[in-house]
């Protein structure tokens, strides 16, 4: 059997008069003819997030309502008759606002103690003025629910376990018959259904998606549309721009109207939190504008409202926001790739294959002096080396090189292998041919030749 959660429900209905009074003139009044409806879509788990565990089903034991007699007026049969023990809170002269947040804190002090041993305090007021009161219930083991709205901190909504969810309680007031569950967050993915092989599926996991959204919904406050609604909304509100202009509060309205004629659970407030982010991110609405432009903006606005919340999404909280957004596959974030594996260094060669390379090289060119034209004299040193030299290391006769005329380039000695520079050439020996040669040349030089010896 399913564990029962005894709560003890208190409301600050002036606090509700003012916020809903600002946004529907007939909120307030609702708020007392539908009293019946909205406690036991409490009870039933319809209107507080997170769902109960194990399949908890509530029962509000205290149902007090703390209004000044002015506001309330004939309304106040109305919550009597859905069980509720209406506490007068006149506002004092002097004073704008009445005591009902003071009377609430001593109740719920005095309840926390009642031999009954209350699980759950439900604070449905739209001022966060009870942050002690939740700190001092958490110290005594004691779960809490707060309403939430826009205006509703994240601070405010950290300390409280669950949320009376703004939207759905409107609905509630207007009349509207809720699903059993809140409308499930699922992505929708492109028709291919395929991945991309890089950690994300093509259709992210719903769990995945819906704690993104209670995420950023706790700490930001926007709207938990499933990714449908949310294509239907940028869809619906390019489409009105287009044909009526942009005219913020009736531009709301009409997309409003024309999404839940078309079957989805929204309201005016959601809507208008949209648009009034995309204008608060400096988007300008012009008859271009498309459902897919409108998304990204708002995408955008999503990050900075995390952001300026203190809430920080993880890159693959960020990576999946497109899916829950804008109805797409979300962004591929793919591990660190890793580093490209270097270039193995070459193996030395063998004395054998050194052998084979220096065998099949080609020979090397080096430059000789080129050779004296008609009528020029050899130096001896160069008519030395001209000449034919041992036959360990002679040299092959010079081969002509092809080049464009003119100067004609000096003709290229061929070797058989690089060879080093040539040591100078050895002192000459009598019996060399060349040494006559050149002692004849040195002798006319200095005009002996012939001479006889003194």
């Amino acid at each position: 059997m399913a564990e029962t959660i005894k709560s003890a429900l208190f409301v600050d209905y002036d606090s509700f008069h003012r916020s809903q009074d600002d946004a529907d003139g007939d909120a307030a009044a609702r708020l007392a003819q539908t009293s019946v409806a909205w406690v036991a879509a409490i009870e039933s788990g319809k209107l507080i997030l997170p769902p109960a565990e194990d399949g908890a089903r509530r029962r509000v034991l205290i149902r007090r309502c703390y209004a000044d007699p002015a506001l309330l007026g004939l309304h106040r049969s109305a919550l009597i008759a859905g069980g509720f023990e209406v506490v007068d809170c006149p506002q004092q002269p002097g004073r704008k606002r009445n005591a009902a947040d003071l009377n609430i804190t001593i109740d719920t002090l005095d309840a926390l103690h009642h031999p009954a041993g209350y699980d759950e305090f439900i604070l449905l007021s739209a001022d966060a003025d009870f942050t002690p009161v939740l700190l001092r219930l958490r110290a005594h083991n004691r779960t809490t629910a707060i309403y939430g709205d826009e205006a509703v901190s994240a601070a405010y909504r950290a300390i409280a376990d669950g949320t009376v969810d703004a939207a759905r309680f409107a609905a509630v007031l207007a009349g509207e018959t809720l699903d059993p569950k809140p409308e499930p967050i699922v992505a929708e993915s492109p028709s291919d259904g395929a991945g991309d092989g890089s950690g994300f599926s093509a259709a992210p996991d719903r769990a995945d998606i819906e704690a993104l959204a209670r995420k950023v919904q706790a700490a930001t406050n926007v709207p938990m549309f499933s990714p449908r609604t949310f294509a239907d909304l940028f869809r619906v509100l390019a489409q009105e721009i287009g044909e009526n202009g942009y005219h913020f509060q009736n531009t709301a309205e009409n997309v409003t109207e024309k999404l839940t004629a078309a079957g989805r659970n929204v309201n005016r407030r959601q809507v208008l939190f949209v648009v009034k982010g995309l204008a608060l991110k400096g988007h300008v609405f012009s008859t271009t504008d498309t459902p897919e432009r409108l998304a990204e903006v708002f995408r955008e606005q999503v990050l900075y409202l995390a952001g300026n919340s203190g809430t920080e999404l993880d890159e693959r909280e960020k990576a999946m926001l497109p899916a829950w957004i804008l109805g797409r596959s979300p962004v591929s974030v793919k591990p660190a790739s890793a580093p490209a594996p270097t270039a193995t260094p070459p193996r030395p060669p063998t004395p054998a294959e050194a052998a084979a390379r220096k065998a099949d090289a080609p020979p090397a060119r080096r430059r000789v002096p080129p050779r004296p034209g008609a009528g020029e004299k050899e130096s001896p040193v160069v008519a030395a080396r001209a000449e034919p030299v041992s036959p360990e290391i002679a040299e092959p006769p010079p081969e002509p090189r092809v080049a464009a005329p003119p100067p004609p380039p000096p003709p290229v000695l061929k070797t058989a292998a690089p060879v080093a520079a040539l040591p100078p050439p050895a002192p000459p020996r009598p019996s060399d041919p060349r040494n006559s040669v050149a002692s004849r040349f040195a002798a006319i030089t200095k005009g002996s030749f012939g001479a006889k010896p003194g």
